[in-house]
């Protein structure tokens, strides 16, 4: 197998992988976040009994490690096309910085306060002003998933051409 059918492959997981994370996130927003932020503090305790089997993270955390595992074979198996490299890197350190680092510092603290300790430890209006910033600042995760898949995508779509450089 040539080193660019080996990229071409590699990359194609990858942005499968980001496709399908991708989607997953505008479903969780355009379905389920009008549902769990409603009315807060009520509708968060409503999605806590909801997702009591199984929730985002359960999904999330795997599909994301997932895709920058993918990500970086695809680097790997890419190294020698600089264009699709770069292209890939930009989407990797974007991944990691608005899904992991966003999550670990601004997502997961604030997950705990609405759905683990909620009104037994908050007031209610602590709860909605937390709800309130969490769904603002999602955007910014949206916005970093976006920019990941589109990278991906461009680093796909320029090894299908002829001369990747």
């Amino acid at each position: 197998m040539n080193r660019r059918r080996l990229a071409f492959g590699a990359t194609s997981v990858a942005l499968w992988i980001a496709m399908i994370h991708l989607g997953a996130l505008l479903f969780e927003t355009v379905v389920m976040y009008p549902n769990i932020f409603h009315d807060v503090p009520a509708s968060l305790e409503l999605s806590v009994e909801f997702m009591a089997a199984v929730g985002p993270h359960d999904f999330f955390a795997p599909v994301g490690a997932l895709s920058i595992v993918a990500s970086s074979c695809a680097i790997a198996a890419s190294w020698r096309f600089k264009r699709i490299r770069n292209w890939l890197l930009v989407g990797l350190v974007v991944a990691i910085l608005g899904e992991f680092v966003l999550s670990a510092t601004v997502f997961w603290p604030r997950n705990t306060i609405m759905f683990s300790e909620g009104l037994a430890v908050h007031s209610a209006e602590t709860l909605k002003t937390t709800a309130k910033t969490f769904q603002r600042l999602h955007w910014l995760r949206v916005g970093a998933t976006v920019v990941n898949a589109a990278a991906v995508f461009r680093a796909t779509v320029t090894l299908a051409q002829k001369r990747p450089s």
